[in-house]
């Protein structure tokens, strides 16, 4: 039931994405083209085009990400609190489903940068083990498990990695993380672009996160404002399922929009 709940969501989520709107868009004129009415066919396609143009923009693509990626700073090796914490959380992402690639191959790119910076901590947190979490909606094997693989083939000690496989999104993490951490403080290692909401929801399970954002989104210096790029609507499809995560959170009652 839990799947098919996560695979609904998933469904919904991206017909309110960029692409799926404009997708939706065009479908709308296609139809309004096929039933003879031509003339009217035309503002879909148009406000198709027009989203897509827009969300392709660095301007547009910095405007909406910038208040989630600012909203923490990444964590120095020299802050005080790494010394004492007893955990360092890895929130999952992704990865490939073909087992004859090493487990570090197998991670998309976001998995593997977070990967990378709580590696980069656990060095400064010695008494610190790394939970990697995330399980599979597909009934394959969990993305914990790989992300777990891929931080020994690193060389971190297998000791030192812990595995959480049943959770499917970050609330579910959340209520495993508040399991097995409890009232101590941790480090939180995901996305910068997700960082806000996944300290909220984090902080509505009683838990005293420390965050360390990673996989900021990069825009090129080199790239002329007014042409589209593709980076840049995946960075715009990143920032709206945060926003929209934040506002169904807070409808929900679940957490705060403001701290």
């Amino acid at each position: 039931m839990e799947i098919s709940g996560f695979w609904i969501k998933r469904i919904l989520g991206q017909g309110l994405m960029p692409l799926g709107v404009s997708v939706c868009l065009s479908l709308w004129g296609m139809l309004l083209a096929l039933v003879g009415r031509p003339k009217r066919a035309v503002a879909p396609f148009v406000l198709a085009a027009l989203v897509l143009y827009a969300v392709g923009l660095d301007p547009v693509a910095a405007w909406m990400v910038a208040p989630l990626e600012r909203a923490y700073a990444p964590l120095r090796l020299d802050d005080s609190r790494l010394a004492g914490v007893r955990w360092i959380v890895v929130l999952g992402s992704s990865h490939h489903h073909d087992a004859a690639l090493p487990p570090l191959l197998r991670l998309d790119t976001v998995a593997t940068a977070r990967l990378a910076e709580a590696l980069r901590l656990a060095r400064r947190a010695p008494r610190a083990r790394v939970l990697c979490t995330g399980g599979s909606p597909t009934g394959g094997t969990p993305h914990a498990e790989v992300l777990a693989a891929a931080a020994v083939t690193l060389g971190l000690d297998a000791g030192r990695v812990a595995v959480e496989n049943a959770s499917l999104d970050t609330p579910q993490q959340m209520a495993e993380v508040a399991r097995r951490v409890g009232r101590e403080p941790w480090v939180l290692v995901t996305s910068a672009i997700h960082m806000p909401r996944a300290v909220r929801l984090a902080r509505a399970h009683g838990l005293f996160p420390i965050p360390a954002p990673a996989a900021f989104e990069t825009f090129s210096p080199e790239s002329l404002p007014f042409l589209p790029y593709a980076r840049n609507i995946l960075a715009c499809h990143r920032a709206l399922h945060e926003y929209l995560g934040l506002l169904w959170g807070w409808i929900t009652g679940r957490l705060q929009l403001w701290e």
